[in-house]
């Protein structure tokens, strides 16, 4: 039995962090929602905003005095 799917955005995230296309996550996780247009258009533009962020492991976290 598997737990509950986690919410879209965290799909999105964890799809393009593993090298999936922006094509491959509308195909795969948007289309298949069938969410209303402009949900799906805010959903794809998250995609494109967070493809191009790095991985929250890879961010540098610096320390000043």
């Amino acid at each position: 039995m598997s737990g509950p799917t986690p919410p879209l955005p965290a799909l999105i995230e964890r799809a393009l962090s593993d090298g999936v296309s922006i094509e491959d996550v509308e195909r795969e996780l948007l289309d298949p929602a069938r969410l209303p247009s402009d949900e799906h258009d805010a959903l794809w533009l998250y995609a494109l905003a967070r493809r191009d962020c790095p991985r929250r492991a890879d961010v540098a976290i610096v320390a000043g005095n």
